[in-house]
């Protein structure tokens, strides 16, 4: 079962959402500081990647082949579901 995406984070400065491309966007910088703080802010929590990209992306081709409920791949990483519900239904589909 995939971990489900990460949320974006806030930047307490700006208060504009961030991410990892707004880390990659500010790499070139001379600010230290703002470096940091987009490094410290931009991926708040855990999950795996925020984009459709090669991980959420197989997630996804997995669920469509029917190798994993297609309703388990798209929330985010800390939705309750994933711990209250999904593991029980997961069991029985593999069983079955």
């Amino acid at each position: 079962m995939s971990d489900g995406a990460i949320h974006p984070g806030l930047d307490s400065v700006t208060n504009e959402n961030i991410d990892i491309i707004s880390g990659f966007q500010v790499a070139g910088s001379e600010d230290e500081d703002m470096k940091k703080r987009i490094a410290c802010e931009a991926c708040p929590g855990f999950g795996s990647c925020a984009g459709m990209f090669t991980y959420n992306t197989m997630q996804t081709f997995f669920g469509v082949l029917g190798m994993e409920p297609l309703h388990m791949v798209s929330p985010p990483s800390d939705d309750v579901r994933r711990i209250e519900q999904f593991p029980k239904e997961l069991v029985g589909y593999l069983v079955l």
